[in-house]
């Protein structure tokens, strides 16, 4: 006779296929949020009203009558405790948290698909339903959840937490800052430093360790911060330069340790009050340095800097032939682009120039400057000639010294190595002699042959008194002078320009007559605002009485020319014309100096051990040690938001 299973067991088998069946399904990831989400909430209702366990047989072993203890799979009574009854709820997927799905927090570390949030809870022990509970981001979507009932914003809620981590950045931020600022090499120290500070008990840099790998001291992250730093510094300065009335350029081109050329741009522009600033503007390599080369790197630095080149009026270089060339230069170039730039060779650079050309009409002259570098460059970084050089001017009682080096662009370089070798020529003549006959060395002979000439040291002698000898020598030194009115002419060009903008002092208004400021007025209105020559000088005859019986009286011609430059005052309005002509006056350069200060900043940044340190970077670094505040006034908060722009490990 065939025994038909009872209910019970019937009830139990079906209950058993369903849970395995279930088992296998929980491990797949849910895609569709919004859907569970529904269903948990269906779920949720249909337990609170405690359904009779025959109506989900799937979800609930009944408890046997024979037994104490209740099956396995899912207890509705859960849903009644407290505990549990404001986020639990179950689906055919397993158990989920409706507090952790709604908020979603980031995991930290661990895996990434966690029970009851992206993935259901099938483990069916009360237990392991307390120790979701216990879990940090179950914790913080409570807090999240009472935030959002009380009013209070979401960050807010997490500040305790999230305040910390945020200052492990902007502690970094400051490290890498200050390491920049004072020229340090950032991808070596910055690590250090931050052990260091940790040594110190900045507890919170050990939020930066997120594990082994992520950890934030790569070179990666250092050179991405490096370049957020950057550009919060440089923003705020394009921003005023879109917005000034007259913008110019002061351009010059070096070599750095690396023997990579290096193109300087330097930008002098001013505020609305009238004031002007000078501000690095970026530091771009150039394969030559070719004027086609040039004028296409500054053409592309000023469109990806956005700014407008219509108000472009000022350019200042160092006079270089390769700037100054009347045919292919950089300047005429640019002139033939942008029509109202004004060209101006620096005054620190042109007299020197303007000398040091109008020698080559004297060959011996160019061969003695030659010869007087050759002999800097001979003793230079020796220490045996240098030694033996000493070693002389003791012997004959000459004062301790240094030979120093010529150079073409520097103030009185050339007087004070003929003053210093003048002083000790005996001492010097003595070591290349001791050179040339003791060790043997070809350079010290070739020197002392050519300085052992009664002709070198008359050159000498009357270099570094030339009063004296100059009737005597009159002759020899006649092409000397009138090269050098030649090249005088040719290096200060454009001053017909540069001297009309006398017109907007308070001398020029005082003149009773006005032909030689009617002329100026013309020079300056063709060249800037040639369809506004009549309202130019409308403009001035109203100015002028200003200038001499009103408000502008007793002031400076600098003064003058902020007043009618200045945006927030009526004079602008006033004087439109004569607005823009003050501001093209006051942005005008009148040297490159400084080009040779960013370069000067360029050599202490790339040294001999940082050689590779070359494009955005080297740029950036100049960024921060020239353009950037001190390391308390920096703007980190702006930093942090560039910062977590991008997704980080580390939590925002």
């Amino acid at each position: 006779m065939e025994v038909l299973p009872s209910k019970c067991e019937h009830k139990q088998a079906s209950t058993s296929a369903a849970q395995a069946e279930r088992q296998g399904q929980g491990e797949k990831e849910i895609d569709l949020l919004d859907i569970e989400e529904r269903v948990g909430e269906e779920d949720s209702i249909q337990h609170a009203a405690v359904r009779e366990p025959a109506e989900a047989p799937d979800k609930t072993l009944a408890t046997s009558k024979s037994s104490r203890h209740r099956g396995t799979g899912f207890n509705p009574e859960w849903l009644n405790m407290p505990q549990f009854m404001s986020w639990l709820y179950d689906t055919q997927h397993g158990m989920f948290c409706r507090l952790c799905r709604q908020h979603k927090p980031a995991p930290k570390k661990g895996a990434t698909k966690r029970a009851f949030v992206e993935i259901g809870a099938l483990s069916y022990r009360k237990d392991y339903v307390e120790r979701h509970i216990t879990t940090e981001h179950h914790q913080e979507s409570i807090r999240c959840q009472a935030s959002l009932a009380s009013g209070v914003s979401v960050m807010d809620s997490f500040e305790p937490t999230v305040v910390v981590e945020h200052e492990a950045i902007i502690g970094g931020f400051k490290c890498l800052y200050w390491l920049v600022k004072n020229e340090k090499a950032h991808h070596t120290n910055y690590p250090k430093l931050l052990s260091l500070a940790e040594l110190l008990g900045c507890d919170y840099f050990k939020k930066l360790k997120i594990d082994q790998r992520n950890n934030y001291r790569s070179h990666r992250i250092i050179d991405e911060m490096l370049e957020i730093l950057s550009q919060e510094i440089e923003e705020p300065i394009l921003m005023a330069i879109r917005s000034s009335q007259a913008i110019s350029l002061e351009i010059d081109e070096s070599t750095d340790v690396s023997v990579s050329r290096q193109l300087d741009l330097h930008v002098r522009y001013m505020d609305k009050e009238g004031k002007t600033f000078n501000q690095f503007l970026d530091l771009v390599s150039v394969p030559d340095g070719k004027a086609d080369t040039i004028v296409s790197a500054v053409k592309k630095v000023l469109l990806e800097k956005g700014i407008p080149t219509e108000r472009l009026y000022g350019l200042g270089t160092d006079g270089a032939a390769v700037m100054t060339g009347r045919v292919n230069g950089v300047e005429k170039q640019l002139t033939d682009s942008f029509p109202k730039l004004v060209t101006v060779a620096c005054a620190a650079h042109r007299l020197a120039l303007a000398c040091k050309d109008s020698s080559n009409n004297v060959k011996y002259m160019a061969t003695f400057r030659d010869h007087l570098q050759d002999l800097y460059l001979y003793f230079r970084n020796s220490a045996n000639r240098t030694a033996t050089l000493k070693a002389a001017s003791t012997t004959l009682g000459v004062s301790d010294l240094k030979l120093t080096e010529v150079k073409d662009t520097r103030w009185l370089s050339q007087h004070k190595a003929i003053e210093t070798l003048q002083r000790n020529l005996s001492a010097v003549l003595g070591a290349l002699a001791e050179e040339a006959e003791v060790r043997k060395c070809p350079g010290a002979k070739g020197l002392y042959t050519f300085c052992a000439t009664y002709r070198f040291v008359a050159a000498v002698y009357l270099q570094a008194d030339v009063l004296p000898h100059l009737a005597c020598l009159s002759k020899v030194i006649h092409p000397y002078i009138t090269g050098l009115e030649t090249n005088l002419e040719k290096r200060f060009h454009n001053l017909d320009i540069l001297g009309a903008f006398h017109v907007l002092g308070p001398q020029s208004a005082a003149l009773t007559d006005d032909t030689m400021n009617i002329s100026h007025l013309q020079t300056l209105s063709r060249k800037f605002c040639p369809q506004n020559e009549k309202e130019v000088i409308q403009e001035w005859l109203s100015f002028k009485n200003h200038v001499l019986t009103g408000i502008f009286k007793n002031k400076n011609q600098e003064e003058l020319l902020s007043l009618l430059a200045s945006e927030f005052d009526e004079w602008a309005n006033l004087y439109p014309c004569l607005s823009l002509l003050a501001s093209i006056a006051l942005v005008i350069p009148v040297s490159s100096v400084n080009c040779e200060r960013d370069f000067s900043t360029m050599n202490r940044v790339k040294t001999d051990l940082r050689n590779k340190l070359q494009g955005e970077h080297l740029a950036a670094c100049l960024r921060i040690s020239i353009n950037g505040a001190c390391p308390e006034d920096f703007p980190y908060d702006r930093a942090l938001e560039s910062f977590f722009r991008k997704p980080r490990k580390i939590r925002n």
